[in-house]
């Protein structure tokens, strides 16, 4: 983006991890949140319809078993209003562990994509965001691959 942002942050899924399980409670945050599917809407631009009044919901650990993460702040939160859910405080209490340590200055990497550039990421191991941007001429394209199922 022209006017400067679009600045992105990266967060490796494996760091979040180790960083989590370093005392009791971030074990137990672990645990909770693998034990657990939470609702996550997904993002109307990857649904099959592409249509805002249909929602789709994906009920969903952000771990699963080998460690894989997935995490939206706010599709969890458009998930837990869509499904009419609240979550009890063993949850919200590692939620807010995870959330703690996704704002660690030391995990994030910050990088501003230059024209020309690329970044390859698997969503099941690398958290991202991106900070905002006003810039219409921007182009970003997003692909999204799948291993082939045989």
């Amino acid at each position: 983006a022209e006017d400067g942002g679009g600045l992105n942050g990266l967060i490796d899924g494996r760091m979040v991890t180790r960083k989590l399980v370093e005392d009791a409670l971030g074990v137990e945050s672990m645990i909770t949140l693998t034990e657990n599917e939470l609702p996550f809407r997904v993002p109307t631009v990857f649904t099959a319809e592409r249509r805002d009044d249909i929602t789709e919901v994906l009920m969903k650990p952000i771990f699963s078993p080998d460690l894989y993460i997935r995490y939206r702040k706010d599709t969890l939160d458009k998930g837990l209003t869509t499904k009419g859910m609240h979550v009890d405080h063993k949850i919200r209490r590692a939620l807010d562990k995870l959330e703690n340590i996704l704002r660690d200055e030391d995990l994030i990497l910050y990088h501003f994509l230059k024209t020309g550039q690329v970044i390859f990421a698997n969503n099941h191991e690398l958290l991202h965001n991106r900070s905002a941007f006003i810039d219409q001429t921007r182009h970003l394209l997003r692909v999204r691959m799948h291993e082939a199922i045989h």
